[in-house]
């Protein structure tokens, strides 16, 4: 585990990580200056300083990894079934928090690879050509859209800083132009430059214009694995987008997996057939493609084509969003107790997910932010508060947002903000941003295409 703060062991670094330009003198290391408004392609120009480099990238790419952080966070009496006394729990809470205060020092990203976790930093080189800011969003709507203007914004965070690519991806969506809608938003300064849509599931990729002459080769699949779409606007399942930025291929993923708690083996094999269908079934990219030059172009103009078994592993960059569905195996009562008292991070060893990724069984090499902020469902529509109705659902964080950089690639990712947006009440879900930083976008090596 770890925090999902940026800039090495100071969490307030965030604001700090964009280094000053500089035009009128040569930069350190000997690194090619580039200047922003030309639209020559650099990619050789740096290509021959990655080379003159490799050994210390090489090093860097490595990264820094220490056994697991993870730590028993929740105690023992807390374990689904038992009874729960709220006038001890502090006291309980005692040996655990002190663990979580370590654990918050630990390190900056959480990643799933079997009980590893790893830091990554943030690279030397942000140029134009080789660096991307994105902020990736995903909400689960509840089948509608009030206020849209109003939610849209909030959702895009319009007041803050400008990114170079927006990722939406949407669960239960109701029928509306979001392209049209997304877009006038963003304002003339952004283009579509991805679009997946299975009925109420989205994704929508915009990128500012001066960047478009970098992408290439958009292709787009969707994967069904049960519901009915519209009929109830649950339908299960994965919108895709995969393009190439600067030659690198980066792959997006929005789902919408099983709901409730007993479903979890569900969910797990679920996440399983979109990794080995997305891209890959016989109807999805040969369909798409027509033949195989769209392929070409979005993974590596010279590369010898040969089948690709698994585009999640293979693909440079993937990040993968949505309502995913997994949920707290802990009483409601403990649960809401936590909340209350924010103790959130008791919680984390109660949620399946993480469970089921430091054993190996999805999501493996992924990151993800620490969960520093409230469960995200179940919430009575237009309020903050927890689900009030007969059912009582258990708060949990369904909606989530994960990242994977292929090992053999020298592309870094730093995540800058992991974050809710409290603000949005028209769903029983809560939307979930990030701020997710991807440097090192070059090309240096053969395609693994």
């Amino acid at each position: 585990m770890g925090n999902s703060c940026s800039g090495g062991n100071d969490p307030c670094a965030a604001s700090q990580l964009r280094e000053p330009k500089c035009r009128n003198q040569e930069c350190r290391n000997n690194v090619p200056l580039i200047d922003e408004e030309s639209e020559e392609d650099y990619s050789e120009c740096i290509y021959t300083y990655l080379l003159k480099q490799k050994e210390s990238i090489a090093s860097q790419n490595g990264g820094f990894e220490s056994k697991s952080a993870t730590t028993n966070l929740v105690d023992p009496r807390f374990s689904p079934g038992l009874p729960f006394n709220a006038s001890n729990t502090l006291e309980m809470l005692k040996p655990s928090l002190v663990g979580l205060l370590n654990q918050k020092a630990a390190s900056c990203t959480r990643t799933h690879d079997n009980g590893r976790s790893q830091q990554t930093d943030v690279s030397a080189l942000k140029k134009p050509s080789a660096q991307l800011e994105l902020y990736i969003v995903t909400w689960n709507m509840n089948g509608r859209l009030q206020e849209p203007e109003k939610n849209l914004s909030l959702l895009l965070d319009l007041d803050g800083e400008k990114r170079d690519l927006y990722v939406i991806g949407l669960q239960e969506a109701p029928k509306f132009c979001g392209e049209e809608t997304i877009g006038k938003l963003l304002g003339e300064m952004y283009c579509c430059v991805g679009l997946s849509l299975m009925l109420s599931l989205q994704l929508y990729i915009f990128a500012k214009k001066s960047l478009r002459q970098y992408i290439t080769g958009t292709l787009v699949d969707k994967v069904g694995v049960g519901g009915l779409g519209y009929v109830v606007g649950r339908q299960k399942g994965a919108a895709a987008v995969l393009l190439a930025y600067n030659k690198v291929s980066l792959l997006f993923i929005t789902s919408h997996l099983a709901p409730h708690e007993c479903n979890l083996m569900e969910r797990n094999h679920q996440y399983e057939r979109i990794c080995k269908s997305v891209f890959t079934k016989s109807d999805g990219l040969c369909s798409m493609c027509k033949d195989l030059r769209s392929v070409k172009n979005v993974l590596e103009p010279q590369f010898k084509v040969r089948h690709v078994h698994n585009f999640v592993e293979e693909s440079d960059v993937v990040i993968w969003l949505g309502d995913l569905n997994y949920r707290l195996e802990m009483p409601r009562a403990s649960v809401g107790f936590l909340i209350s008292h924010n103790l959130e991070e008791v919680l984390w060893n109660s949620d399946q997910l993480h469970r089921a990724c430091d054993q190996g069984e999805v999501f493996t090499g992924f990151s993800e932010g620490l969960l520093l902020f409230p469960p995200t469902y179940k919430f009575d529509v237009g309020t903050d508060n927890y689900d009030s109705s007969a059912k009582e659902r258990t708060p949990a964080w369904t909606d989530r947002i994960l990242y994977k950089v292929k090992p053999s690639s020298l592309v870094k990712a730093n995540l800058v903000l992991y974050n809710s947006i409290g603000a949005v009440k028209t769903s029983d879900h809560k939307p979930v941003k990030a701020i997710l930083t991807l440097t090192n976008l070059l090309r240096t090596s053969s395609c693994a295409f």
